[in-house]
């Protein structure tokens, strides 16, 4: 735990965190000036299937089984599969 807090402190690893987030916002905005008719055309499309009072639900529910798909990956398929093939590292944080 004390490597993920000092490894967050260094302001290199943020642009990483918060690139997708802006990218997200990019595009909408982009999107919402370029294409407002894409974005008319994708609300048409689901305002049948996504109401304003479901949306909190699904989110929730979303958030629910991403939770349970982390739990399952690296609680139990990770695991199993470590022991078939050889763990390679794929970066090293404090390499000095």
């Amino acid at each position: 735990m004390e490597v993920i807090g000092a490894n967050l402190k260094e302001k290199s690893i943020w642009i990483w965190v918060v690139l997708p987030l802006i990218m997200n916002v990019v595009c909408f905005v982009l999107s919402t000036l370029f294409l407002p008719e894409f974005i008319e055309n994708i609300y048409d499309r689901i305002e049948s299937m996504i109401s304003l009072k479901t949306l909190l639900l699904l989110v929730l529910q979303l958030a629910i089984l991403a939770l349970g798909e982390e739990i399952a990956w690296r609680g139990f398929f990770q695991k199993q599969l470590s022991k078939l093939l050889p763990i390679i590292p794929t970066c090293t944080w404090n390499n000095k």
